[in-house]
């Protein structure tokens, strides 16, 4: 089933040096509640805002290696069917992309080093409770380094959850202005426990220690396989 109708902001980016042609692709999104008709301007000036937000909040958080390259703010709602789909928007556009080019993070640490494949997981909370009620995002090439017990320190965990926690409200801000409400868990309901779909406004960043891994990666840096053939 799809949850009703909503925006998804999704940020793109590359790890690697900007003069290096094979790099490979991260990304992160967050969905957004609507309040009024999605127009295309204002949806632009949202996809402005998020980059704002996402260069002010995150990009300390994240190592120079990881670079956003693109935000992508699409309306998504139920077709005739009932599943999720992005409609078009009045101007044509099935999503308003911002144009402002690259923006490498700020931070230091891992990406550094090259560890392209560790993120930091960043659980978003509604006081909707169970499953249906959570959501996440995969912070890329986080900064500070994983110590010998597996795990990031408590201040850089403590420090990562107040960089998430202005990121969301910064999104939030003012955002009726533009006819978007809060970001929101965007559920598709649960039939097993009779639960219909919908959208649970953001209440709590929670973030642990355990470094995690980002998904979907590999785009440009080829493989390079070494073989031995098993004898006797």
């Amino acid at each position: 089933m799809s949850p009703p109708r909503h925006a998804r902001i999704t940020f793109e980016g590359t790890f690697g040096a900007t003069n290096v042609a094979a790099v490979d692709i991260w990304s992160m999104g967050v969905s957004m509640s609507l309040i009024s008709g999605a127009q295309s301007a204002d949806v632009a000036v949202m996809a402005t805002r998020a980059r704002t937000a996402w260069t002010t909040h995150l990009a300390p958080q994240v190592g120079g290696l990881a670079q956003l390259k693109k935000v992508r703010v699409a309306v998504i709602g139920p077709d005739a069917a009932g599943k999720p789909a992005v409609e078009r928007l009045p101007s044509g556009a099935y999503y308003q992309a911002d144009s402002l080019g690259t923006q490498a993070g700020t931070g230091g640490g891992m990406a550094a080093e090259g560890c392209y494949v560790i993120a930091h997981a960043i659980s978003l909370q509604s006081a909707f409770p169970g499953a249906t009620g959570r959501g996440r995002f995969y912070l890329p090439a986080p900064t500070g380094i994983v110590a010998a017990s597996g795990q990031f320190s408590v201040a850089a965990g403590g420090t990562r959850a107040t960089a998430a926690r202005m990121f969301v409200q910064a999104l939030n801000l003012d955002a009726a202005a533009i006819g978007f409400g809060q970001v929101v868990i965007a559920s598709g309901g649960s039939v097993n426990r009779g639960l219909p779909p919908d959208l649970h406004p953001v209440a709590k960043i929670r973030v642990g220690l355990r470094p995690d891994v980002i998904r979907s990666r590999s785009n440009a840096i080829a493989e390079a396989y070494q073989e031995q053939v098993v004898t006797g």
